[in-house]
């Protein structure tokens, strides 16, 4: 099984699930799809090309019982079941975030392209499963507008979009380009997140003891502990609890 301190999120639509129990590995594919060409006195060469999409498959299950201390986040098995098909069904725009105990996390616009489930024998509360995210980044269409002999303006749209009629006088032929939008993250209270806390602290993941209460104190996440009270250990002040948290863009 991965770290218990890998914390792995999904995002369908509105709603952040924790996935209740790390798989056993989690394989990123980084695929290409470069070209290769003879060239005469050469032989065969490589014609790099742009990344392919991202793709993550897994296998874990959801349990029935969730008092295990390395079952994460509050969801039960039904209803993360279910958001998980009305995700794959309705073709829902997803983010898959990875937050690992190492300074290297993946957060991945996806849909989920397969999913299956399965029962187990003696194992009647527990739901096992299969899911794979494909990468589906976000594109922005050029537009253009084409003037045709006489003039007149028309607007064209891509991808592959062509006028070569206006008002009955043929005009050049133009095909729209397609440009890769960036995509804006919302911040997320995942480890290394940048946060300002508005509260109490605590000293502890369960919220006893308060140590003490700041207000618009700039902090980093250090450590996630699902399920607590207070669940993000903010580096320099202690545990506090998510609604005392507002994420911060910060730029290093």
């Amino acid at each position: 099984m991965l770290n218990p301190d890998t914390m792995i999120y999904i995002k369908i639509g509105g709603t952040r699930y924790t996935l209740p129990v790390n798989p056993e590995e989690l394989p990123v594919g980084h695929s290409t799809v470069d070209k290769t060409a003879e060239i005469a006195g050469v032989g065969e060469v490589l014609i790099p090309q742009k990344p392919g999409l991202r793709e993550v498959t897994f296998a874990s299950f959801l349990p029935g019982a969730r008092s295990d201390p390395w079952v994460h986040g509050s969801a039960g098995a039904a209803s993360f079941a279910k958001a998980l098909e009305r995700a794959w069904r309705n073709r829902t725009k997803c983010r898959l975030i990875v937050s690992r105990s190492i300074d290297y996390d993946t957060n991945m616009p996806c849909v989920i392209s397969d999913l299956k489930f399965s029962d187990r024998g003696g194992e009647p509360d527990d739901l096992y499963y299969e899911i794979t995210f494909r990468e589906r980044p976000s594109y922005g269409v050029s537009q253009m507008t084409v003037v045709s002999a006489d003039g007149t303006a028309s607007t064209a749209t891509g991808p592959g979009a062509n006028l070569t009629q206006a008002d009955g006088q043929i005009s050049q032929v133009i095909t729209a380009s397609v440009t890769p939008v960036r995509e804006m993250d919302s911040p997320q209270l995942v480890r290394g997140a940048f946060v300002s806390i508005n509260g109490e602290y605590y000293t502890d993941s369960d919220a006893a003891t308060a140590a003490g209460v700041v207000s618009g104190q700039l902090s980093a996440i250090s450590r996630v502990y699902s399920g607590q009270p207070a669940p993000y250990y903010c580096t320099g002040f202690g545990w506090v609890k998510e609604e005392s948290l507002t994420p911060e863009e910060v730029n290093i």
